[in-house]
């Protein structure tokens, strides 16, 4: 096509009828025609479609916290120990039965408390040093269950009354466990790969830390007078 002042195929656009005029500027790329007077221009962007918005929202939910949700590692993991959680049964606790620990004093600061634990959950964890006082609270009939069952396994009838090896910065720790209207008291300083009986007690007084939470209670909680033995 030429472009030295004459039309297409050599004819003036002065002679070209106006049909042919508009059919050439049509041709040659005319916008479209502006839009009529007093019409107001869009200012919107393109509406966004529900998976764009979804995904702008996302990061906003776990910036302001949210859990997270989906099938990854994490939720698995997450799912996995609160059905572990939920499955653990242990029968429920004799009546009469009562479960208690005692720490004695160590080398270095822990605290000297006893942590008595009865068939209904109830618990106290009376603290003796540093600090004096009570502390109170209640396990669940699970956790109690639990506790029973393994002094059951441990047969403390048959065990010696104390259990001691050279071991140093040790203390001692008695578990006293009353079962069927009979008590049982053993105590033990240190441990002994050796020696199941050791395996069998802490097994127990574990369970009753698991339960109770008494050597963070005697260290931090707010401390109340002991009510009096009756």
């Amino acid at each position: 096509m030429k472009k030295d002042g004459k039309g297409v195929y050599g004819r003036s656009v002065a002679h070209a009828p106006k049909l042919g005029l508009l059919f050439l500027l049509a041709c040659h790329g005319a916008g479209p025609p502006p839009p009529p007077a007093g019409a107001a221009e869009s200012t919107h962007a393109p509406a966004k479609t529900e998976a764009s918005t979804d995904a702008a929202l996302a990061p906003a939910a776990a910036a302001d916290g949210a859990a997270p949700t989906g099938s990854g590692p994490l939720a698995l993991a997450a799912d996995a120990g609160a059905e572990a959680a939920a499955t653990e049964t242990w029968p429920p606790p004799s009546k009469g039965f009562v479960a208690k620990v005692t720490s004695d004093v160590c080398l270095g600061s822990c605290p000297v408390y006893t942590v008595t634990v009865q068939d209904d959950g109830a618990f106290v964890v009376a603290v003796a040093s540093p600090r004096k006082g009570c502390v109170a609270g209640k396990a669940t009939l699970t956790q109690v269950g639990k506790i029973e069952a393994l002094a059951r396994s441990a047969e403390l009838s048959k065990m010696r009354p104390v259990y001691e090896t050279s071991q140093h910065d040790r203390r001692w720790w008695t578990t006293t466990i009353t079962l069927g209207g009979r008590t049982h008291k053993v105590r033990r300083w240190g441990s002994s790969d050796t020696e199941p009986a050791y395996g069998k007690l802490i097994a127990i007084e574990d369970a009753i830390e698991e339960a109770t939470h008494a050597s963070t209670l005697a260290d931090t909680a707010t401390l109340t007078p002991c009510p009096k033995e009756r």
